[in-house]
């Protein structure tokens, strides 16, 4: 079926807006997995680096993340489905309501993101920081 030419642009540009954001959950979900994995894998390492609070609140934070994506990405499965049946004429095209859905799972997709971010972002600065703690007290 060729979805460009049965939606208006509105719909159109709401199902491009979801594939991308399909898109980016998937790459989330590979950058969580192989995160954790190599957490898991270099625990010893970790567990030197982290005391075992922050390495429990972290895991405890990327698990979370984990959660709130696979919600967001069943929102996300449920509007492209609406899009798609809006394209087959199986349902009629109402903007509209896919209009505040759009606007909510926009919402959702970059605050997961974003949160995700500060999570990678905050993880890396500890370590930098302990490795240069070491660098100096081993010079």
């Amino acid at each position: 079926m060729d979805i460009t030419n049965t939606l208006s642009a509105r719909s159109l540009q709401y199902y491009v807006m979801a594939r991308h954001w399909e898109s980016d959950l998937e790459f989330f979900r590979i950058e969580t997995d192989f995160l954790s994995h190599l957490i898991n894998y270099n625990l010893k390492l970790v567990k030197a680096i982290f005391d075992t609070s922050t390495l429990r609140s972290l895991l405890g934070k990327i698990n979370r993340l984990k959660q709130d994506e696979q919600a967001v990405a069943k929102l996300l499965a449920a509007q492209l489905q609406q899009l798609e049946l809006m394209a087959e004429d199986i349902i009629p095209e109402n903007v509209d309501e896919v209009k505040g859905k759009q606007v909510h799972l926009e919402c959702l997709v970059a605050g997961l993101l974003k949160e995700y971010q500060a999570v990678k972002k905050s993880l890396f600065a500890t370590i930098e920081h302990t490795l240069k703690e070491n660098r100096t007290t081993v010079a």
